[in-house]
């Protein structure tokens, strides 16, 4: 059903524990990359001095891997997840029929 409305291509960002960066500390690193197909719909958005905070949702074919901590890329944006993934069902059927997070962008006014 919203598979048909799955238009956008995204690029999920799996990241993890890294080794502790030059100073001591815990890092993240990518640890892998998928392309796949997606619908991601803006959710609000409010401004600072100098950038905006948007939040966005993305639905994504039932049998991606994500979580939250990992990235989302849609056009030249890095959005990260915010959520753990709701895994949704269709009402009247029994089968589950895609994933859903929530997401965070954070840029700079003057990079629209």
């Amino acid at each position: 059903m919203i598979n048909a409305l799955m238009n956008d291509t995204v690029v999920i960002v799996r990241m993890g524990d890294s080794t502790d960066s030059e100073y001591g500390r815990p890092s993240r690193a990518e640890l892998s990359r998928a392309l796949t197909r997606g619908r991601i719909e803006q959710r609000g958005s409010r401004e600072e001095e100098s950038f905006t905070v948007d939040t966005w949702r993305v639905a994504l074919p039932i049998d991606s891997v994500i979580d939250a901590g990992d990235v989302i890329e849609y056009e030249g944006k890095r959005f990260d997840v915010i959520s753990a993934p709701d895994r949704l069902t269709i009402p009247g059927f029994s089968g589950l029929d895609r994933v859903e997070v929530d997401l965070r962008y954070v840029g700079r006014l003057d990079a629209a």
